[in-house]
């Protein structure tokens, strides 16, 4: 089977000084936290991944940073038939 995967241009988010943007948002500083709860992982009483009670950790974003990226644009040519 193949599958063949075409890369698809990003949809502009808005247009600043008449260019198109699009905004990425990662985090830059976190932190993780231990808690009991049910969740999926590893349960050791039976040896396999299951949904369960236990602890678990979490990360947690402290700090976020967002990007503006500006797309470029394709010319065109004008074809007259």
């Amino acid at each position: 089977m193949i599958v063949l995967v075409a890369a698809c241009e990003p949809k502009p988010e808005g247009y600043k000084d008449g260019k198109p943007f699009i905004t990425r948002t990662h985090c830059v500083r976190s932190h993780e936290v231990e808690k009991w709860g049910y969740h999926y992982g590893y349960n050791v009483m039976k040896g396999e991944m299951n949904y369960h009670y236990g602890r678990h950790s979490e990360t947690v974003c402290d700090e976020q940073k967002t990007d503006t990226i500006f797309l470029k644009v394709k010319k065109t040519k004008n074809v007259v038939n």
